[in-house]
C-alpha cells in the first residue's frame, strides 16, 4: 500500500528518509575527518609519495555517514524529549497560564500556598538549608540572557526584567531541601528532628509532584492538555485522565500506533502527510543523538589537543618564555596573555623552524593545535545545534499526535457517514423490494 498518491510525494518521502539519515552521519562523521586530515596533511603528506583514491575515500565516507546517522535515526527519542520538555518547563521564559501536556503546571493559588509555607517553615524551625531568598521572594533574575543567549544581542531586551517560571522556583525549593536532607545523618539524635520535618514540609507540601515531571509519549496529561486548548473533540479518544494514570497500559505508544494504522488502512494519502511530520522528528532526534556524542568528543579534544599543544611549545620554547616574562614584568597578565598566545602562533608559523632538525616535531604541535581550533568550532556549533532542537522538539511532538487525533477524527466522522448512508440505502431497497 502506498503512502502517497502520485510519484512526486513517493520520491519525497524517500529523499527525505535518505537525507534524514545520511545529513547526521556526515555532521557526526566530518569532525574526525578535519582532524585526521589535519594531521595527515601537515605530518605524512611532504613526506609520503603516496596518495590515496579520492574517490573511494569519498565513498567510503558517503557510506560510513549514512549507516552511522540511520542508527541514530533509530535511536530513542524519549531522551530529547525529556530535555526539550524539562526546557520548556523549567527554563524558558516564564508563561503562567501554559498548560502541558507531560504534567500540570502549578495554579497561582497552590504556588502561594506553598511559597508562605516554606517561609513558615524556615521562621519556625533554624535550619541550614542554603536557597535563594531573592529569587524566591520575587522570582526575578538579573541578566540579558533569558534563558536564551540569542536575548543578548537584543538591547532593547536588556532593560526588561525577566522571571522564573513557578515550577522553576519550586524545583529550587525542593533541591535545596534535598541537599540538606543527603548532608544529615539520620542517627544522629540531634538532626534526627531536622530530617522529619524536612520529610513533613515535602509531603504536605506536594513539592516533588512540581519538581520530578515524568516525561514519556504520549504524556499522561494529554487529555487534560487537549481540553485546555480547545480540543474537547479530540481529548475523547484519549483512554486516560491524568499523568497519575502511569501504570494504565493503555498510555503507551500503542495507542499512537492503533490510530495512524486506521489512518493508513482508509486514507493512505493523509497518512503519507503524517509520515512527514513523523520524518522531520526523526531527524531532529537523529541530529539532537550525534551532536550530544559529537559534544563531549570535540569538547575533551578541544582541552586535551590545546593542553597538548600550549605544554608542548613551553617545554620547546622555555626560553622565549623566560625572556618574555623578563621583559614584561611591568605589563598586565592580560597583555602578557596575550603577547604569549602571539609569540606560540608567530612560533608555530615559521618557516624556519619547518626546514630545521625539529621539523616533525614542530609539524605534530602544529597539527595539535589546528585540531584544537577545529575541535572547538564543532564545540560552539553543537552547542547552538543543542540549543535549536531543545527548544522545539517537544513542540514537534505534540504537534504530531495533535495531528493524528485530528485526521483520526475527520476520518472516523467520514466512515461514520458512509456507514450510515449505506444502512439508509439498504433500508431504502428492502422497502422497495417489499412493495414489489
Amino acid at each position: 500500500m502506498k503512502n502517497f498518491k502520485n510519484t512526486i510525494d513517493e520520491i519525497y518521502e524517500f529523499v527525505d528518509e535518505l537525507l534524514g539519515s545520511f545529513i547526521p552521519g556526515v555532521y557526526f562523521c566530518s569532525y574526525f575527518i578535519f582532524t585526521l586530515y589535519a594531521f595527515w596533511f601537515i605530518c605524512i603528506y611532504t613526506y609520503s609519495s603516496y596518495r590515496p583514491n579520492t574517490k573511494i575515500l569519498i565513498f567510503l565516507f558517503c557510506v560510513i555517514s549514512y549507516v552511522i546517522g540511520t542508527m541514530f535515526r533509530r535511536s530513542n527519542s524519549r531522551e530529547p524529549d525529556m530535555e526539550s520538555a524539562q526546557y520548556i518547563y523549567y527554563d524558558s521564559a516564564a508563561v503562567d497560564d501554559n498548560d502541558y501536556a507531560f504534567a500540570e503546571l502549578v495554579t497561582n493559588e497552590k504556588y502561594d500556598k506553598i511559597i508562605k509555607l516554606f517561609n513558615n517553615f524556615i521562621e519556625n524551625y533554624d535550619m541550614k538549608i542554603n536557597y535563594d531568598a531573592k529569587l524566591i521572594c520575587n522570582r526575578q533574575y538579573k541578566g540579558p540572557f533569558k534563558g536564551r543567549i540569542k536575548n543578548l544581542f537584543r538591547k532593547a531586551e536588556k532593560k526588561k526584567k525577566f522571571y522564573r517560571s513557578k515550577p522553576y522556583v519550586l524545583k529550587h525549593i525542593y533541591l535545596a531541601l534535598v541537599n540538606r536532607l543527603s548532608e544529615l545523618d539520620e542517627t544522629s539524635i540531634d538532626q534526627i528532628e531536622e530530617i522529619n520535618n524536612i520529610k513533613l514540609f515535602i509531603r504536605k507540601s506536594g513539592i516533588e509532584k512540581y519538581s520530578n515531571i515524568c516525561v514519556e509519549y504520549p504524556y499522561g496529561n494529554l487529555k487534560k492538555y487537549l481540553k485546555e486548548r480547545g480540543f474537547t473533540n479530540l481529548a475523547q479518544y484519549v483512554d486516560w485522565e491524568n499523568i497519575d494514570d502511569n501504570k494504565i497500559t493503555k498510555r503507551s505508544k500503542s495507542f499512537v500506533w492503533d490510530k495512524k494504522l486506521y489512518i493508513k488502512h482508509f486514507s493512505s494519502s493523509d497518512y503519507g502527510h503524517l509520515q512527514k511530520i513523523e520524518a522531520h522528528i526523526r531527524f531532529m532526534n537523529a541530529m539532537w543523538h550525534a551532536n550530544k556524542r559529537l559534544l563531549r568528543i570535540s569538547g575533551l579534544s578541544t582541552f586535551v589537543f590545546g593542553l597538548s599543544s600550549i605544554f608542548s611549545y613551553i617545554i620547546k620554547k622555555y626560553s622565549i618564555i623566560k625572556k618574555l616574562n623578563e621583559s614584561t614584568l611591568h605589563i598586565g597578565a592580560i597583555k602578557k596573555t596575550v603577547q604569549f598566545f602571539t609569540s606560540m602562533i608567530n612560533y608555530f608559523l615559521d618557516k624556519t623552524f619547518i626546514q630545521g632538525k625539529d621539523e616533525m616535531q614542530h609539524r605534530i604541535m602544529l597539527a595539535m593545535l589546528i585540531s584544537a581550533i577545529i575541535s572547538l568550532f564543532f564545540f560552539l556549533f553543537g552547542v547552538i545545534i543543542k540549543n535549536t532542537i531543545i527548544n522545539n522538539y517537544h513542540y514537534q511532538r505534540i504537534r504530531e499526535i495533535v495531528s493524528i487525533l485530528m485526521v483520526y477524527e475527520i476520518i472516523k466522522k467520514e466512515q461514520t457517514v458512509k456507514k450510515q448512508n449505506n444502512e439508509t440505502l439498504q433500508k431504502t431497497k428492502k422497502r422497495k423490494k417489499y412493495k414489489l
